[in-house]
């Protein structure tokens, strides 16, 4: 990672309303800060600008029209790749006079800082080196008035405006960006209710797989494709040109199913069929010489099959998007996974252009990884006989594969450097696909699996850690447990094995979004069939909210309503009615255990998002204490406890003085002090949350798994109304809901 410090100053000599000495700002712009895999799928050009008060008197600077805003309400930059200036794509607002919040103020030397992302307000889409300057107008209040009433509008007189360029930066953008247009919803046509939800959410699926599939192709390193097994494996031998084309494809793919309408037809009409095609053996049809919309007719073959995996929903949409002459003009050359498989040994310039291909590479089930098969000397998976441990060694950054069968656990020990173990069945895991992961910095890695099972085993070494005093590689010893059976035919490695649907129920306690935002979360539990979610995020306001979801679960899936609860108070008392109403619907699908999807609807608006379980301690609690707790008494609130080895991480469910749903976090590392934050809503511009009050504490006595005794001393209202202790209870009775 890099900075590039950019310095602006700004002069203003002169009195201005009895300012007798010269201010003076200093801006500092940190040129773009990226982590690699940003870098590398290119997801803009984000700065942080910072504003710094080098005068020796107190200055008010108006936040408009600058990054101060976190956000683009002004052409506040130049930006240029090459000779060619990048027009600015943001809003331009027309404002009243500006009033005494809308200035920050800086005292003698103090900095005040604000982000942006060059490419949420300019036309940045090209890989490539770009040249960014800040050149725009800055706004001082030279009084003292600002500060006196922040409803009071500030007095013009005291205003000065004036123009700041800054130095240039130079910075790269290396991998094409897709163009941000307003998304175009879908239309539907003789579709049901029913299929219309169906088809929302596997076009939500699409998207993710598009988007998936083109950063697998952009950030792998040149050097890595020649041996990249997902693609190999479906579009052939690596070659430049091939590779650029199918990243080209899947660009334009993305951008279809991102931005672009569609429009499903639910009627498979059989008079545009040839006369042997039944629409009960067809999955979908389209007419590739189709502009926008993109109309996609579908057949019974697509309402039978799974949301995601192998020949699913959302890779159907995949497939057939890729046929449309204006995004990637495939064709079905070769129609299944073992005809799409022969297609890419024996003639991959086919294969780049065949539809199966495109669709299974994106579904890319079972898993295969953007690296190099393990099928060289160096590179081989070893077979793992039952209660025999095996010493290897391994070199630093490397990985090292092995497979068994039978099974029940596998245990990584004796290890001289920082080794992880990675399991998945029916598949090589990686670093971010795996059914169990151990990841001890000393003592034992182990994974608990089953033992019918045909696992893959991966140990991982890293280069940054090294136990012992010895360079290079270290070793370690594996042991596969499990009871042995005699007769059984010797295992060879298949990179494609034969597919099998796996039952996953989600990990229970707290999940996260880490890629969408900070701040909000799931507590997540299924109950045989019932599946049970409090999502704890925030309201429109920016205010913590909480909503209930309830549904069934099967199949990796689960789906139910989602509903937001308050109290109701009469006049005069603290004792209210409880109200329940609809707010949306909420949708689970598992990858496996730990790593899925959510799809919601909430207040007319809909979305999705990577969640994956929240672990904060990989060691195991001696009693696990996890679960949704409450009193049976007083329903209404609710306690989640999410417990993992000596943590314990608590949110509390209750309610403001009017009734609304709040929540507060807390954890026994700080003797369950509550805290109440303040954030973005799931359909608002993703913000950081900030840290809003300490409310009081809590005290849990855990008396087993399914009861324990809660005490409280916190203020739910004070935050807004200045009370205190409001709610306090003393030793009530609990349970767990959801044990």
């Amino acid at each position: 990672m890099f900075r590039v410090f950019l310095i602006i100053i700004i002069m203003l000599a002169g009195s201005i309303d009895g300012y007798a000495q010269t201010i003076a700002a200093n801006i500092s712009v940190v040129s773009v800060t990226i982590n690699e895999d940003e870098t590398a799928s290119g997801t803009g050009l984000p700065i942080i600008f910072n504003l710094t008060n080098i005068s020796s008197e107190t200055a008010h600077v108006l936040k408009w029209g600058t990054p101060l805003e976190n956000g683009f309400s002004n052409d506040m930059f130049e930006v240029w790749q090459g000779n060619t200036q990048i027009s600015y794509t943001g809003m331009f607002i027309k404002r009243g006079k500006p009033k005494a919040d809308d200035f920050v103020t800086l005292e003698p030397g103090e900095t005040v800082s604000g982000n942006i992302d060059i490419a949420d307000g300019y036309a940045v889409h090209e890989a490539g080196e770009y040249k960014i300057a800040f050149s725009s107008m800055i706004t001082i209040n030279v009084t003292d008035e600002s500060a006196q009433n922040d409803s009071d509008v500030v007095n013009q007189d005291g205003i000065v405006h004036l123009h700041v360029e800054s130095e240039t930066i130079t910075t790269s953008l290396y991998f094409d960006r897709p163009q941000l247009l307003t998304k175009s919803p879908p239309v539907f046509d003789s579709c049901t209710s029913s299929q219309r939800n169906i088809l929302d959410n596997a076009l939500t699926q699409a998207e993710i797989l598009a988007d998936n599939s083109l950063n697998a192709l952009n950030t792998t390193p040149a050097q890595q494709r020649q041996k990249a097994l997902r693609y190999t494996t479906w579009f052939g031998s690596y070659t430049s040109q091939r590779y650029n084309h199918v990243s080209s494809q899947f660009l334009q793919t993305h951008d279809v199913v991102a931005n672009r309408q569609i429009e499903f037809n639910c009627f498979c009409d059989p008079q545009r069929l040839p006369s042997s095609a039944s629409p009960e053996d067809i999955f979908a049809y389209v007419n590739s010489s189709d502009r926008e919309p993109y109309e996609i007719s579908l057949c019974g073959q697509f309402w039978a099959a799974n949301m995601t995996g192998r020949d699913s929903k959302a890779g159907t949409i995949i497939h057939e998007i890729s046929h449309f002459n204006t995004v990637a003009a495939t064709r079905d050359i070769a129609v299944g996974s073992d005809p799409s498989l022969a297609l890419a040994q024996n003639n991959p310039d086919l294969a780049i252009r065949n539809a199966d291909s495109h669709e299974y590479f994106a579904e890319n089930t079972p898993f295969l990884p953007m690296g190099s098969a393990p099928s060289s000397a160096d590179d081989n998976i070893t077979q793992l006989s039952l209660n025999q441990p095996v010493t290897d060694q391994i070199a630093e950054s490397s990985w090292r594969y092995y497979k068994v069968t039978g099974a029940s656990r596998v245990e990584l020990s004796n290890m001289t450097k920082d080794f992880d173990l990675f399991v998945k069945a029916g598949g090589i895991p990686s670093g971010d696909d795996y059914d169990c992961k151990s990841v001890y910095f000393v003592g034992t890695d182990a994974c608990d699996i089953s033992s019918s099972d045909t696992v893959f085993v991966g140990v991982k070494s890293y280069s940054f850690t090294t136990l012992s005093t010895n360079g290079g590689g270290g070793t370690f010893t594996l042991l596969a447990e499990g009871i042995s059976s005699s007769g059984l035919p010797p295992i060879l490695f298949d990179p494609l094995p034969p597919l099998t649907t796996q039952l996953f129920t989600p990990k229970p306690g707290l999940w996260w979004s880490p890629q969408k935002q900070d701040g909000n979360g799931f507590d997540i539990h299924v109950n045989g069939d019932q599946l049970i979610v409090v999502w704890y995020t925030y309201d429109e306001a920016g205010n913590p909210v909480w909503y209930l979801g309830d549904g069934n679960y099967s199949n990796n899936q689960g789906s139910g309503t989602l509903f937001r609860s308050s109290i109701s108070y009469a006049l005069g008392s603290f004792i209210g009615t409880q109200e329940i109403r609809e707010v949306g619907t909420l949708q689970v699908n598992l990858n496996d255990s730990t790593h899925g999807t959510i799809t919601w609807s909430l207040n007319g608006q809909s979305g999705s998002q990577a969640i994956e379980y929240y672990s904060v301690s990989n060691q195991l609690p001696t009693v696990d204490h996890t679960g949704l707790w409450y009193d049976p008494d007083d329903p209404g609130y609710g306690i989640t406890v999410h417990e993992q080895g000596s943590t314990i991480v608590t949110v509390v469910y209750y309610y403001s003085f009017l009734g609304a749903p709040l929540w507060a976090l807390g954890d026994d590392s700080n003797n369950y002090r509550l805290s109440s934050y303040q954030g973005a809503c799931p359909y608002c511009t993703p913000t950081q949350s900030t840290f809003n009050a300490n409310i009081g504490e809590i005290a849990i006595n855990f008396l087993s798994k399914k009861e324990g005794l809660f005490s409280s001393s916190f203020d739910p209202i004070g935050q807004f109304f200045n009370f205190s202790d409001v709610w306090f209870i003393n030793n009530t009775r609990i349970v767990n809901l959801t044990p």
